[in-house]
């Protein structure tokens, strides 16, 4: 979704900074008219709203749109926590009341039913801004205990449903962005038989920090529609695809009552995107525009043509990996967990081209004792990170960054420094090669700077020991220097929590990165976005010169190095490839996303022992030849497919689903 337009008065292009500054942790992606104009269309048709809320209102594009639903002297109701912002919406919505408010806080919302129709598009703040405590905005934390505040106070929620939300507020991940708490809170003001309808990343249907929000969708919701934008042309500059949810509230429901239940899956193209809507070239049985998407809906049938598909789907089938875990969250029901059908799902277009699923069995990364995560994020890496000019002796020759000086080499000891993956192109092939790498990151755990120790607790004066004098120097201009938006590096929202206190003293610095743990050192990873197919790339650690690898990859690392040698080969197997191609989210541009949690859910063949050591022997050589032959890929699909009965003909088929998931999003790749 875009960022809003600057507002008027921003002309420099500092304020223009600031100003996009403040948008990015407001969170403040509004839905403009046609998003707007499609959700009202996508509500159930027929119906009259007594009460209508926004609890995170923005521009009020959302509330403008819905308000003709609204009956004769309703109470429509938006909240907005940017002062300016919720002046201008009001001026918009005379009709409406808009307050300047935390909605996390408001006593506003609180009514003796709930609403009839709670709409909004959710503030996208990721969770690393929300730790600042000197802003408007409130951190992570504050929502957290905020929200469980509020959800006490909802006297129309009965017990049972109450527990629930309060247990996925407690419990949802820490690592979530603030639409997730912002789902809980719009969920919870519904009424019984009320609207809930939400404009979203499309990213909210498998992200693992979701989970929570899907399962209280199972539970107290029925899903009427969701519509998706194939082509991520709803917003402009988009980054990701975007969807509408509309569900209507039911009474708190077992999971296993829900899996009769369906919902109609609506995928919108570019194509029939016009200068004033969405959907004015939509097509269907002769008519155009608002009336065909009309007709599409009240038909409640599957149907397809340019630029659109409809189809009824079942509702749990919408998130297959939602109990993908041998662990009961913490968030869900023993209940729900026990009861749910945790047989293997695999992506429904692999299920299509496989004749029997049940009769095979799967085993995921976890089951062969792999494991996933992301790369090292500094959160500064002008400041963190070196180009490796030479090494001789035991120093580094570092180029630093333009902020240090034009050009400026800096020469400090190796014990400072960690080769790291910064990025795909320095890796030929499909194994790191040490010698290559040619960044260097700032890896301080045991020194500081000599001014500093005045600062430390004692326990951690006498535990460091101190740096170097151009170590020094570096630190001191860091904290001197300010980007264009005015910030110093220690400044950073992501920098800030590098910094640990015992009461006013030190046990930390900023410049002092975490401890790297197994996850930033990993055996093998992935490019998060990538604009051919997936690969799988070694990289072979040593005690003595450890890699750190980037946040731009997903991690693995295994139990043991035959696991990581197998599991190598497995994802650079075709079946692998197509399987991302499917579970993974297309960006703008065409480029496939690939997170932690979309290989956690990859589920592959069971293999026998004899086939394990085969796929061992084919991951070996790809590690020490560093590249992998049309030959030896076909050996590895060969295995992975032979418990399949017809597996000559099926990699035929997973092949040209690949090819066609490739050509759909412009992939530069040919099988």
């Amino acid at each position: 979704m875009h960022t809003s337009t600057p507002r008027k008065g921003f002309n420099s292009v500092k304020n223009i900074e600031s100003t996009f500054s403040h948008q990015k942790r407001f969170g403040q992606y509004f839905s403009g008219k046609k998003v707007a104009a499609l959700l009202s269309l996508l509500l159930p048709k027929g119906l009259q709203y007594d009460s209508i809320i926004d609890p995170m209102a923005g521009e009020g594009d959302l509330l403008n749109a819905v308000a003709p639903n609204a009956t004769q002297g309703s109470h429509i109701l938006g909240v907005e926590i940017d002062e300016l912002v919720a002046s201008a919406c009001q001026k918009r919505l005379p009709q409406a009341m808009i307050i300047c408010e935390d909605a996390f806080k408001s006593q506003a919302i609180i009514t003796e039913r709930g609403w009839d129709l709670v709409v909004t598009n959710p503030p996208y703040v990721r969770y690393q801004l929300q730790n600042d405590d000197s802003s408007v905005m409130p951190t992570g934390k504050s929502i957290r205990s905020n929200l469980g505040t509020l959800l006490t106070q909802f006297t129309y929620l009965d017990e049972d449903e109450k527990n629930l939300l309060l247990r996925i507020a407690k419990n949802y991940s820490g690592l979530s962005d603030m639409a997730v708490p912002s789902w809980i809170l719009c969920a919870a003001l519904v009424k019984m038989g009320g609207i809930l309808a939400m404009v979203v990343p499309e990213t909210w249907l498998n992200r693992e920090y979701a989970k929570p929000i899907q399962y209280l969708l199972l539970k107290t919701f029925d899903i009427l529609c969701i519509a998706r934008d194939v082509n991520a042309c709803w917003f402009d500059n988009a980054q990701v695809r975007t969807c509408i949810l509309i569900a209507k509230k039911k009474q708190i429901t077992p999971l296993s009552d829900v899996k009769g239940d369906t919902t109609l899956v609506i995928d919108l193209g570019s194509e029939l995107v016009s200068e004033g809507s969405l959907i004015d070239n939509l097509t269907w049985k002769g008519i155009s525009g608002r009336e065909a998407l009309t007709n599409l809906l009240s038909s409640k049938t599957n149907a397809s043509g340019h630029g659109f598909s409809v189809d009824i789907r079942n509702t749990t089938s919408l998130f297959p990996y939602l109990f993908a875990t041998q662990r009961i969250p913490k968030w869900t029901l023993s209940s729900d967990f026990q009861c749910s059908n945790n047989i293997a799902t695999l992506p429904l277009k692999l299920c299509s081209v496989i004749n029997d699923t049940s009769k095979h069995t799967y085993i995921s990364l976890e089951d062969l004792g792999v494991h996933c995560g992301q790369g090292l994020r500094t959160g500064a890496n002008d400041f963190f990170y070196f180009q490796i000019m030479s090494s001789a002796g035991n120093e580094y020759s570092l180029k630093t960054g333009k902020w240090f000086g034009e050009d400026k080499i800096i020469k400090v000891p190796h014990k400072y420094i960690i080769h790291c993956v910064q990025n795909r192109r320095q890796i030929s092939g499909l194994a790191v090669n040490p010698k290559m790498i040619d960044t260097g990151i700032l890896y301080l755990q045991d020194y500081i700077r000599s001014q500093d120790f005045v600062a430390c607790t004692q326990s951690a004066a006498n535990h460091f020991q101190e740096l170097p004098s151009i170590l020094n120097e570096y630190i001191t201009a860091a904290e001197e220097y300010k980007n264009a938006k005015g910030i110093s590096f220690k400044d950073y929202s992501a920098v800030k929590p590098n910094e640990k206190k015992f009461n006013s003293q030190y046990e930390r610095f900023w410049y002092m990165l975490p401890h790297l743990s197994q996850r930033h050192i990993p055996n093998l990873c992935i490019t998060r976005v990538s604009s051919t197919a997936a690969e799988c790339i070694y990289v072979p650690q040593q005690k003595d010169r450890l890699i750190a690898v980037d946040a731009n990859f997903v991690t693995l690392w295994g139990n043991s190095e035959e696991t990581v040698k197998v599991c190598l080969a497995l994802l650079n197997s075709t079946w692998s490839k197509c399987y991302l191609e499917l579970l993974c989210t297309v960006m703008g541009g065409g480029a496939l996303k690939i997170e932690a949690s979309h290989l956690r859910n990859v589920l592959f063949p069971k293999f026998t022992s004899y086939q394990f050591h085969r796929l061992l022997d084919y991951g070996t050589r790809i590690a020490d030849e560093g590249n992998i032959s049309p030959e030896l890929c076909a050996a590895i699909d060969s295995t992975v497919l032979e418990q399949f009965s017809d597996s000559e003909y099926l990699l035929v088929k997973i092949k040209k689903l690949l090819q066609k998931r490739l050509n759909e999003r412009g992939a530069k790749y040919e099988l």
